[in-house]
C-alpha cells in the first residue's frame, strides 16, 4: 500500500501548494488600491471681478465711492453691458458691496451633461461648468485661455443676475450677450492680452485618489496676442447661447451658455467657394485679404491682418480700426462714411478704392518690361479686400436694395445696433449671399484673365475699364430717384 500512500501524499501536497498560491494571490489583490476610472474636479474657486486682486482689478471702481453718489462713468458703462433699465441705486449698492467684500459669490458646479463645445452656463446664481474644459487646461495654454474666457463671461451673466434680482427687482435678462461685452471690458481694463496671470483655483482628485490644487495661468504669448484678440473680436454672432440642459438632480433648465462659436465668417466662406468654382488658389492670401477691411493693418502690402490693434483701437478716433468701422473708411464695407455724402458719392468712393486695390493686385508680381511672372496669383491679397467690399454690399444691414437689386439706400453703421447689424452678415444661404457669391466669381474671373494675359490686358486702362463696368453697371446700380439722397441712416430693423 506504500505506492497508494505515496500517490495520496503527492496529490495532497499539490493541492496545498495551489491553496497557498491562491491565498497569496488573494492577499496581493486586497493590498492593491483600485484606481478611479477618471480624474475629477472636486471644487472650483474663482471670484474675478467680485473680489479684486492686486493683478486683476474691477473696472469702473477707479473712483472711490461716497455716501451720496457713484462715478457716473461707472454707472453708464455698467448700464451699457447690463441694460439702461437697471436703477442707479442698484449699481451703487453692488459697487459698495464689492468695495466692502460682502457681495455674494456665485456657486460653481460641474455639469456632466454639457457637450464638447459647451463650456459653461449660468442659471439662478449658479455657474455650471464643463469638467473637460478644466482638465484640458492642465496641458494646454490654448485651453487655459479658453477656460478663462468661459469663466469671466459666465461671471458677467452672474453680475447681470445680481443687478436684476438682488439689487433691483426688474428681473429678466440684458439684451444681447452681456457676458461677452463684460468679459472684453474686464480684459481691456486689466491689459490681459499683455501679461501672464492666474485666475482660479481647482481642487482635483487624481486617478490614484490623491487630491491636489490646480491654479491655471494664462500665458501672454500662448496663444499669441493676435489670436487672443481674434477670439475676442471675431464676431460671427454675439447673441446669448441659450439652451435647455439637465441638472444632476434631474431638473431641466434654460441657461445662458458659453459655447465655442465657429471661426470663419461668411466672407471667408464665400471667397473660398468662389475661388474653388473659378479654379483659383484659396490660401492665406485671399483669406487674409477678405478679412482685412475688418481688421486692417497700416502696411497695405503686408499679407496680414491686425486683430490685436483693431481690438485695442476700435473706439479710438483717428486710428485705422476706428475709421474702418465708425469713420471715414466705412465705404470699405459698402456703408456710408462719416461726413455729408449722397448715395452716388459713396459709390464713387467704393469704385475708386476698388480700382486702386485691383491695380495693386494685378501689378504684384509684374516683372521688368511690364510682363507678369508666371508664378501664379501673387496679388490675391488685394483682390480679397475688394471681395469683402462687394460681398458686404449684398447684406441688408449695409445696403438696402429693391427687388431688382437696385440700391435704395447706403446705410451708416453708427446708427445701428451692433448685434442687429450682424444678423444678415451671417446668413450664408440667403439671396444676398447668393448674389455676393455670383459677383465674387465675376471679380475673380476678371482678375484671373487679366493676370494670365501678357499683352492684351497689360495696360491699366483696359482692365480698369472692365472692372468699372462690372461695378457700375452690375453691382452698384442705384435706383433712378435715389442717387442724390443723403447716404447714412438705417432701416428700423437694425436701429439702436
Amino acid at each position: 500500500m506504500k505506492w497508494l500512500n505515496s500517490i495520496i501524499d503527492f496529490f495532497t501536497s499539490l493541492l496545498c501548494k495551489k491553496n497557498i498560491q491562491a491565498k497569496e494571490k488573494e492577499s496581493t489583490i486586497k493590498d492593491i488600491k483600485i484606481p478611479h476610472t477618471k480624474k475629477r474636479v472636486l471644487s472650483i474657486e474663482c471670484n474675478l471681478y467680485l473680489q479684486p486682486t492686486k493683478n486683476l482689478q474691477t473696472p469702473h471702481l477707479y473712483a472711490e465711492l461716497d455716501s451720496n453718489n457713484i462715478n457716473v462713468d461707472a454707472y453708464n458703462a455698467l448700464g451699457a453691458f447690463f441694460g439702461k433699465d437697471i436703477k442707479y441705486t442698484a449699481v451703487k449698492q453692488m459697487l459698495e458691496e464689492i468695495h466692502a467684500d460682502t457681495i455674494p459669490l456665485p456657486l460653481w458646479q460641474i455639469n456632466p451633461f454639457l457637450t464638447s463645445d459647451e463650456g459653461a452656463f449660468h442659471d439662478q446664481g449658479c455657474i455650471y461648468i464643463n469638467e473637460k474644459f478644466i482638465l484640458n487646461a492642465e496641458n494646454s495654454p490654448k485651453d487655459t485661455w479658453l477656460l478663462f474666457r468661459v469663466m469671466i463671461e459666465e461671471i458677467g451673466h452672474y453680475v447681470d443676475y445680481l443687478l436684476r434680482n438682488k439689487y433691483d427687482t426688474i428681473q429678466g435678462d440684458a439684451k444681447g450677450d452681456e457676458g461677452t461685452h463684460f468679459a472684453a471690458d474686464f480684459i481691456a481694463f486689466n491689459h490681459l492680452l499683455s501679461k501672464d496671470y492666474n485666475f482660479a483655483t481647482f481642487k482635483i482628485l487624481d486617478e490614484d485618489e490623491t487630491p491636489r490644487e490646480f491654479c491655471p495661468k494664462v500665458i501672454q504669448n500662448e496663444p499669441t496676442q493676435e489670436n487672443k484678440a481674434k477670439d475676442l473680436l471675431y464676431i460671427e454672432d454675439k447673441s446669448d447661447d441659450q439652451a435647455s440642459v439637465m441638472l444632476s438632480n434631474g431638473k431641466q433648465v434654460v441657461g445662458e451658455f458659453f459655447k465655442i462659436r465657429g471661426a470663419g465668417a461668411i466672407h471667408e466662406n464665400l471667397t473660398q467657394k468662389a475661388a474653388n468654382q473659378v479654379n483659383i488658389i484659396y490660401d492665406y492670401r485671399l483669406d487674409e485679404g477678405c478679412a482685412w477691411p475688418d481688421v486692417p493693418c497700416a502696411n497695405e502690402y503686408s499679407i496680414e491682418t491686425c486683430y490685436f490693434n483693431t481690438w485695442r483701437e476700435l473706439d479710438k478716433p483717428g486710428t485705422l480700426a476706428y475709421e474702418s468701422h465708425h469713420g471715414k473708411n466705412q465705404y470699405w464695407h459698402s456703408m456710408a462714411p462719416t461726413g455729408d455724402h449722397n448715395n452716388q458719392e459713396v459709390i464713387e468712393l467704393i469704385i475708386m478704392q476698388a480700382k486702386q486695390w485691383f491695380t495693386m493686385g494685378v501689378e504684384t508680381g509684374m516683372g521688368d518690361g511690364g510682363f507678369w511672372h508666371k508664378s501664379g496669383d501673387d496679388g490675391l491679397f488685394h483682390i480679397g479686400k475688394i471681395l469683402h467690399m462687394i460681398q458686404d454690399s449684398f447684406s441688408s444691414s449695409h445696403i438696402y436694395r429693391n427687388s431688382d437689386n437696385r440700391i435704395i439706400q447706403i446705410q451708416g453703421y453708427n446708427e445701428q445696433d451692433a448685434h442687429k447689424h450682424g444678423k444678415p452678415d451671417k446668413q450664408g444661404h440667403s439671396k444676398g449671399a447668393n448674389d455676393a457669391l455670383k459677383y465674387s466669381k465675376k471679380l475673380l474671373t476678371l482678375y484671373k484673365v487679366t493676370k494670365a494675359c501678357d499683352i492684351e490686358l497689360q495696360t491699366p486702362n483696359i482692365y480698369l475699364a472692365q472692372l468699372e463696368t462690372l461695378l457700375r453697371d452690375e453691382i452698384y446700380v442705384v435706383q433712378s430717384n435715389r442717387a442724390q439722397i443723403k447716404a447714412g441712416g438705417t432701416l428700423d430693423a437694425f436701429a439702436n
